[in-house]
């Protein structure tokens, strides 16, 4: 009995090893082929059925490989894990319901930033459906939020699809073309026109079988008038006004700068769908108070980012009303708003100024730092690829301002186009520096560790990323800038000394 017991003991000893084995063997394998999948970045829900399962620790895996993943902005290859993590526990009942919808609203948001509008509804009622008893106030705001945000963004296809429209009217061939790379098409049915949602397979609809949710919406009215466009418009103002009232400064920066920027879109949107002028510019004049009330409250260093796009917001907004009004003085030669045209571009010039100044801070900041723990001299100014075209249309943006403003008198036209020219110096000087520094076919890592350059695509950071800046398009910046110092000083002999 005892060289029995022995020997059981033995052989269960031996089963539990090869079993340590096996799992380790499949753990190594499964870490393998995530790290393949990450390195090509394709890792979608259907190619994780053919990673070996280990039960709840694979699912455990790939949730914070996931978490990992967000953390990178690599959304796309995060949403592949979330989603086949909730899948998982729904299968398996194994699920905390405050972490599953948690998880379940961030899905939401990567399929509406993709403009899945069906997969995005499909997790907003599924996470409604499975939330705990007593909610936390942020899981119900978080909500609000995604609601607002998905009438917003719908409100913004309806825009888009609007102007393609115009831009292709006659053309359906063409009109079908520009939309064939979206999830979207349009379509005639009895005089109305129709939205259809194009089939996406591997989405939260077949993911989250079993759960009591309607089917998934495949078209809907093409939002054309006023009326309804007014109607998507207050639905979506009211979700973002009651998670203002719960994500403040302190504790929910990023969420409440998100609100306050779709919140001042969707006035903008909603100007599209009128055709009194007056009413467009008292719609875009709506959007100041909102993008104003975040500057005095960011560091302009720590959210250096975030305070650039509001200026340049700001300034975009004060020349698009002034360019309205312009407009309406250049048909009907209403000269009453003369004083205020003047004023917005003033106004625009000025928060474009800081924009630009803005750069220099960042810059010089660094500097400081640079010199502090390296004790070298300082450098001189010098953009990175990313921030190249922001920076030369800041430049621009300030000359065309100057060139719009209405002069009083010859001396003030005078002084207008020479602002404008030293604003388009100053941008040739950048521009071609840029152009000599990441656009001359070499690399770039050999001159200044900046990032890979190219002569005729984009130029790739020095983390290997693309930056955005096109040498193309830098060329075409360029060769404006240099044409308007041709042209600006014509204007400037025409005017009587």
């Amino acid at each position: 009995l005892q060289q029995a017991e022995l020997a059981a003991s033995a052989q269960q000893k031996v089963c539990a090893e090869r079993d340590v084995r096996r799992m380790e063997e499949q753990a190594r394998v499964l870490s393998e082929d995530l790290e393949q999948s990450a390195r090509v970045q394709a890792l979608t829900p259907w190619e994780l059925k053919t990673i070996p399962r280990i039960g709840e620790y694979h699912a455990l895996t790939l949730f914070y490989l996931g978490q990992t993943m967000v953390s990178q902005n690599r959304d796309r290859e995060a949403a592949a894990c979330y989603q086949y993590t909730l899948q998982w526990q729904l299968r398996t009942h194994k699920y905390d319901r405050g972490q599953w919808v948690s998880s379940c609203l961030w899905l939401a948001q990567y399929y509406l930033s993709e403009g899945l509008f069906p997969d995005t509804l499909h997790c907003l009622k599924a996470a409604q459906l499975l939330q705990p008893k007593d909610p936390s106030e942020e899981t119900k705001q978080q909500m609000n939020r995604l609601r607002a945000e998905y009438d917003y963004r719908l409100l913004k296809l309806f825009v888009e699809i609007r102007e393609l429209r115009a831009k292709h009217k006659g053309d359906p061939v063409a009109l079908r073309e520009a939309l064939a790379k979206s999830f979207v098409e349009i379509h005639e049915e009895q005089g109305v026109w129709v939205l259809r949602f194009k089939p996406h397979s591997g989405g939260p609809v077949q993911a989250f079988r079993g759960l009591p949710i309607d089917d998934p919406i495949t078209e809907i009215p093409l939002v054309e008038t006023l009326s309804d466009a007014t109607e998507l418009y207050h639905r979506s103002r009211q979700g973002y006004e009651r998670a203002l009232q719960f994500y403040d400064l302190d504790g929910y920066t990023e969420e409440r700068i998100h609100c306050l920027f779709d919140l001042a879109d969707l006035r903008a949107l909603l100007a599209q769908f009128h055709t009194d002028p007056d009413q467009k510019v008292e719609l875009q004049l709506q959007r100041v108070p909102l993008l104003r009330e975040l500057l005095p409250n960011l560091n302009p260093l720590l959210f250096a980012n975030v305070v650039r796009q509001l200026l340049f917001e700001l300034g975009s907004l004060h020349r698009t009303v002034a360019a309205m009004r312009l407009e309406q003085r250049r048909k009907a030669g209403d000269r009453q708003y003369d004083g205020l045209i003047n004023g917005w571009l003033r106004e625009a010039i000025e928060n474009f100024t800081k924009f630009i100044a803005n750069f220099h801070e960042e810059f010089d900041q660094l500097n400081e730092n640079h010199m502090k723990t390296k004790e070298e001299s300082k450098v001189p100014f010098k953009l990175i690829p990313e921030y190249v075209m922001p920076y030369l249309m800041g430049l621009v943006n300030i000359a065309q301002c100057h060139t719009r403003l209405l002069p009083a008198d010859a001396q003030a036209q005078n002084r207008s186009i020479d602002c404008a020219m030293e604003a388009y110096r100053k941008a040739l000087v950048e521009g071609q520096r840029a152009m000599k520094e990441y656009c001359s076919g070499a690399s770039a890592s050999e001159s200044s560790g900046a990032g890979g350059a190219c002569s005729h695509g984009e130029v790739v950071a020095e983390d290997g990323t693309a930056s955005g800046l096109k040498c193309d398009e830098l060329r075409e910046q360029i060769s404006m800038c240099e044409q308007m110092l041709q042209l600006l000083p014509t204007s400037k002999r025409g005017v009587p000394s």
